[in-house]
């Protein structure tokens, strides 16, 4: 057996559907500019990471992380972004400067 749906519950269940789908569309925008805001932070922390000299509490700072919590987000971070991090430390050329440095001030 058929219900009969009256016009009003149409126009109600019809306004609801619209209504949905435009907080769908609300999140899905909001997801892509954290997405977005996530990719961008990846990005830096991976150059920071290749140009400390492979420092991820340092880069995690670098990228905005609290003190506190910089030591296990730059772990978390430089644990999922190795393939990102080899490719950076490939492409980038070898800064003999910050090498030299890095030796001679452990030496001390």
């Amino acid at each position: 057996m058929v219900q009969a749906v009256t016009a009003p519950t149409w126009c109600m269940t019809v306004m609801s559907n619209r209504k949905k789908q435009s907080n769908l569309r609300e999140i899905n925008m909001e997801t892509a500019i954290k997405l977005e805001e996530r990719r961008e932070r990846d990005e830096e922390f991976v150059r920071e990471y290749v140009n400390n000299g492979g420092n991820a509490t340092q880069a995690a700072i670098a990228v905005g992380v609290s003190q506190t919590s910089a030591s296990t987000v730059g772990y978390r971070l430089k644990g999922r972004l190795t393939k990102e991090i080899d490719d950076e430390q490939k492409a980038s050329p070898i800064n003999i400067d910050h090498l030299i440095s890095g030796t001679l001030s452990s030496w001390r």
